[in-house]
């Protein structure tokens, strides 16, 4: 799953990296977000997550306006719109999905429309700030207790490894003063 959230993070970034750029590094970075893209696909079908991934989606309709096939994109924005529900578990993916409308309605030349979505990105985005604040403040305590609990285990493994030693050490000793303690009687039998 890390991975999988890892190829849709470096498609969204060279997508937008792009947008920067022109001529053939400009392709160059779109060919290279359709690898990831193709193989966040793969890994997304090997494991079920397909259906649910609607970041593929964003970022296919991504791809169709990038490629000028604008019936597509808008076939497709409509369709994902539509079997979203409008709950706070995806209010932080439409802000994604306006955003989307209005790359897309700029480039069919909608400014109206590009501008209306923009506005409605802006205000979820003004809505959400603070949940999504408590998600991310949320998501740093849990990493935070997860490192205080792993370091802990691995200091209680530490421990454990030096308690083994010492307790091989004490053996050796012991067999050492065993071992110097008969002869040291059969010393003095030899000699007595």
């Amino acid at each position: 799953l890390d991975l999988l959230l890892a190829c849709q993070d470096m498609m969204s970034i060279m997508l937008k990296y792009a947008k920067t750029q022109r001529g053939h590094r400009h392709q160059q970075l779109v060919d290279s977000s359709k690898i990831f893209y193709k193989e966040g696909i793969s890994l997304a079908t090997k494991n079920g997550l397909l259906d649910n991934s609607h970041d593929f989606r964003i970022i296919e309709i991504q791809y169709a306006i990038e490629d000028k096939d604008y019936a597509k994109a808008g076939k497709m924005l409509n369709e994902v719109e539509a079997t979203l529900q409008r709950d706070s578990a995806y209010m932080l993916f439409f802000i994604d999905l306006y955003d989307v409308y209005t790359e897309y309605y700029m480039a069919i030349g909608d400014y109206k429309k590009a501008y209306d979505y923009q506005c409605k990105a802006i205000k979820m985005r003004n809505d959400n700030f603070n949940l999504d604040f408590a998600i991310k403040s949320n998501r740093s305590a849990v990493q935070t207790e997860f490192d205080n609990l792993r370091y802990k285990r691995k200091l209680k493994d530490e421990e454990a490894k030096l308690l083994q030693q010492m307790q091989i050490t004490k053996q050796r000793i012991f067999g050492l003063v065993v071992i110097g303690g008969l002869l040291f009687v059969l010393a003095f039998i030899i000699l007595a």
